[in-house]
Order: structure tokens, then sequence, then C-alpha cells
């Protein structure tokens, strides 16, 4: 039997921390309810979330891409014409990866992520400020 679940990430210090929240269907809606709550409840929002289908044995069966909650997209072109010093890593990973834009998102502070062609960016706000208060 296979199992369908939400997995919303979060952006921390250093490090990404992800929750993973049984769901009935792939529903985006419910998915953004979930993530209103999250934000009520933790005091920050999810940057992102997206869907999993699990099997018993734990293994993942199938993934969506993420669906972002909120944030800018910027192409490459846009990055290196700029012009920025501190993108040039940045671009280095686009170029060496084949990735061509990415999304900037700041909940509850500036993160960028590669957006891949099964990604999407949901424009979304939160209900409730968040514990930084940057929105």
């Amino acid at each position: 039997m296979n199992n369908e679940f939400a997995v919303f990430a979060f952006a921390g210090n250093f490090s990404s921390t992800e929750r993973r929240v049984a769901i009935q269907s792939r529903n985006v809606e419910y998915a953004e309810g979930i993530a209103q709550q999250m934000t009520i409840e933790c005091g920050f929002q999810p940057v992102a979330f997206r869907f999993e289908t699990m099997s018993d044995d734990g293994s993942i069966q199938n993934r969506s891409g993420w669906f972002y909650l909120g944030g800018t997209v910027e192409t490459l072109q846009d990055i290196t014409g700029k012009n920025e010093p501190g993108d040039s890593r940045l671009i280095h990973f686009l170029e060496e990866s084949g990735l061509n834009k990415i999304v900037t998102n700041n909940c509850p502070y500036l993160v960028r992520f590669p957006l891949r062609d099964q990604d999407q960016v949901l424009s979304w706000e939160p209900v409730a400020e968040n514990g930084f208060g940057m929105r």
C-alpha cells in the first residue's frame, strides 16, 4: 500500500529542515493551508513543499517538483547582467548544472534555490507575520 505525503522545507541556519505530513491526495490548496498553519504554529513559514508517494517499506515511489511559497524568479541572464561579484559561485553552479533559473525567497530571510522545470512558484502570502518580522 502507498501513502501520500506533503513534505515541507524550512530554511535554517546552515541547514535545511523538512517536515513530512500525511495527506489524502495531492492537493496544492490543501498543502498551502497546512503551510499557513505551520506558519502560525512555528512563527515562520516553510520555504516550499512537494508531494511524495511512499510505500510501506519506506521507499519513495513518486515525488513531485517543489512548490515554492512565493518568491521572485530570475534567469541566468538576469543574474549575470547584474554583474554582482557575490554571484560568481551561483553562476558557476547554474552553468555546470545546466540550469537557467532560480527562485529568490524571503521566508524568513533571503534564500535562493535552483528552479527546475518541474518546480512552480506560487503566489502566496502567510496569514501571519513570521517570527522575524521581515514581511
